[in-house]
């Protein structure tokens, strides 16, 4: 009697998601935030800043019209087409970072933050480059820069507050991981 062994090898691609975490820092600061640099210095040396393994974390911030939040995912590789969480990656706070500047007529899921925070943006309801407090680099109460509020779900949580550069607001900071591509699996099943 002969036994006849079938082997079957199969192979299959599984998507890697980026991760994507948009958060408010513990900390505040006047105006004189140092520039790009200084921001994105300030959101990764927070110690709210969520543990996410190969992450890369920035100001979500408008700096200069060269260097504005809507820019942001081509300056700085922030994937596009996942949804976007709070700090805890389990609360949806927009299902793509279009969704984040579309405020205007589409509200968030969830607010960014969930207390009456200021937030410095140097930006409008698209994202577009505002008021900066010259490009981040002045606490001076004759100069101003864009505030949004972090507990708002419209078009008020990026921008709609002018203040002062030497007011103490926050920031936002985004985390976040570049799409692996696809991971190859092969299994091997027998009768």
């Amino acid at each position: 009697m002969m036994r006849l062994l079938t082997v079957i090898i199969f192979s299959f691609s599984l998507p890697v998601l980026a991760d994507v975490r948009l958060w408010v820092p513990s900390t505040t600061t006047a105006g004189n935030i140092g520039g790009r640099a200084g921001a994105d210095e300030l959101c990764d040396d927070d110690v709210n800043k969520p543990a996410v393994a190969s992450s890369t974390t920035r100001a979500f911030i408008s700096v200069s019209a060269a260097d504005e939040i809507r820019d942001m995912p081509s300056l700085y590789n922030i994937p596009t087409n996942e949804v976007i969480f709070r700090r805890d990656g389990t609360t949806q706070i927009a299902p793509n970072f279009a969704a984040l500047l579309n405020a205007d007529t589409v509200d968030l899921t969830n607010s960014i933050g969930v207390t009456l925070r200021f937030i410095w943006t140097a930006s409008d309801s698209i994202g577009s480059h505002t008021s900066s407090c010259n490009n981040w680099n002045s606490a001076s109460n004759s100069e101003s820069g864009e505030r949004g509020i972090a507990s708002a779900k419209i078009n008020i949580y990026i921008g709609g507050n002018v203040s002062s550069c030497n007011e103490s607001s926050s920031l936002y900071c985004i985390t976040y991981t570049a799409p692996a591509g696809a991971s190859a699996s092969t299994g091997l099943t027998e009768w």
